[in-house]
């Protein structure tokens, strides 16, 4: 009798390893494959989700297995449904409770919503999707081992995908799809320039922390005691540091190459929080600040005949004329006005006139919003200019879940980066916390390119925004769980 109980449990221990090891394969195969495909982006995450469920299931079942027979009462029974909900709760972390607030409002604007089907389909296939998503990658990316994994896969992916992108400016066309060049503008694999341009902005500066801002001493420390800091090895090997270095400056070019003027700004935006952690920081960030745009900003001028922040020549439209949902006329809020005061300086591509419809649209309904997922159906109604987006995501993001719900996604990144940061300068695992540095800055610069696009909202970039929130909290995770088990 008993053996067979062990070999159950056996059976058990074995199927929750391998469920870990899929969820694992997942996120190697989602970060590989998500600039490719969106097809198999999101295979693989539900791959990943489900792995999650049955590794949870299997822990309940080997934890009801394990109990006596005989224990049969009402309290067992509890104790049982109390284990239940416990054995699918996330791994404990500083995002825990601000996801759960976000969750909270995206929910309650499914039932306020005004086109509720449409928002039921937002919320368990993206913000709910989205949340499983990181909760997956912390869990499973727990050792160096795997992280390097992940890394190295993701420096095999970028690698493919710039060298797509030079392809396809000096053919004409990519080698994967054969996406077309649009007025001197690359795309690689992407469908549109500045997804591109999203995607090279988080690699970017991960690449550069690794291959140039890669010593003991290349982080600013605050106070204590860091003679016991280190360096892993399998992290700064020379071949590696080198391959990252060539990826980081193919991935820079093929930046330049989208002309994404948005994604520029948010590169400077990039350089100088790296200027700020180093004196010596700033002379290399402002050398490669100026390369680049000594390089790309006169092709900029020549290629889409623009500035960098004003388009040459802007239609301008009678806001006073243009009708609202009520019949009435826009009145726009002069506090949103003041707060976006950018507005009137950045008119590239008609954007001040999409985010005075997004104004409009939160006047209207401005702590609840219209309902998760609905913004294109809605905004037909406030129509200043063509287009079924904002290109800011958070005005569509208060338009769509409120004010309300746009602040708990800003608290849920307040409080990532300021917990990273104060613990930054005291991660025993300098290799670490160089990665935790780049990832940190490239979600920065991910977060400012989003103000002028749609990145959120988009089923690559959306993941790849969650997946970087997972990297950084599993940084740190494993730097804490490293400082126990490997010498100071």
């Amino acid at each position: 009798m008993k053996d067979t109980k062990r070999a159950d449990m056996n059976r058990s221990e074995k199927f929750i390893v391998w469920c870990d090891k899929a969820m694992a394969f997942s996120i190697y195969a989602l970060i590989y494959f998500l600039p490719i495909s969106i097809a198999l982006s999101e295979i693989f995450t539900a791959l990943a989700l489900v792995s999650y469920l049955f590794k949870r299931l299997a822990w309940f079942c080997t934890h009801v297995r394990g109990r006596a027979k005989e224990k049969t009462s009402l309290a067992f029974m509890d104790n049982d449904f109390i284990f239940f909900l416990r054995s699918f709760k996330p791994v404990e972390n500083c995002l825990n409770w601000p996801i759960l607030i976000l969750l909270s409002f995206s929910l309650i604007s499914v039932f306020v919503s005004r086109h509720p089907m449409l928002s039921i389909e937002g919320f368990l296939g993206k913000v709910l999707q989205s949340a499983f998503l990181y909760f997956n990658f912390i869990e499973c990316i727990n050792s160096k081992k795997r992280l390097r994994k992940f890394l190295i896969v993701f420096l095999v992916s970028a690698t493919l995908i710039s060298i797509n992108g030079l392809y396809q400016h000096f053919t004409g066309k990519d080698f994967i799809y054969g996406h077309l060049v649009s007025n001197g503008r690359i795309s690689s694999s992407f469908r549109a320039h500045n997804d591109f341009a999203a995607y090279l902005i988080v690699v970017v500066p991960i690449f550069l922390s690794l291959s140039v801002f890669n010593t003991v001493n290349g982080i600013k420390r605050l106070s204590g005691d860091y003679s016991g800091k280190y360096i892993s090895p399998q992290f700064f090997s020379g071949k590696w540091r080198v391959s990252i270095f060539i990826v980081f400056v193919l991935s820079l070019i093929c930046l330049g190459l989208t002309f994404s003027r948005g994604a520029w700004i948010a590169f400077a935006f990039i350089m100088l929080i790296f200027s700020m952690q180093k004196k010596r920081h700033i002379v290399i960030s402002g050398l490669i600040l100026i390369l680049f745009f000594s390089f790309f900003y006169p092709q900029l001028k020549e290629t889409r005949r623009v500035g960098l922040i004003k388009d040459s020549v802007s239609e301008k439209v009678d806001i006073e004329q243009a009708p609202d949902v009520n019949g009435g006329k826009i009145v726009i809020f002069e506090k949103f006005k003041e707060m976006l005061g950018i507005i009137g300086a950045f008119d590239g591509s008609g954007r001040s006139r999409y985010w005075m419809e997004a104004i409009n649209m939160i006047r209207d309904y401005p702590v609840f919003g219209v309902g998760l997922n609905t913004y294109s159906v809605v905004g037909r109604g406030y129509k200043i200019t063509w287009g079924g987006y904002p290109h800011n995501c958070y005005l569509q993001m208060a338009v769509e879940t409120g004010i309300l719900g746009l602040l708990s996604f800003l608290w849920l990144l307040g409080v990532l980066f300021y917990k990273s940061f104060r613990d930054l300068r005291f991660m025993k695992d300098q290799s670490l916390a160089i990665l935790l540095l780049g990832s940190l800055i490239g979600l920065g610069g991910f977060l400012v390119h989003s103000f002028f696009d749609t990145n959120f909202y988009s089923v690559q970039l959306g993941s790849l925004m969650w997946l970087m929130m997972g990297l950084i909290v599993a940084v740190q995770k494993i730097d804490r769980s490293a400082a126990i088990s490997e010498p100071a």
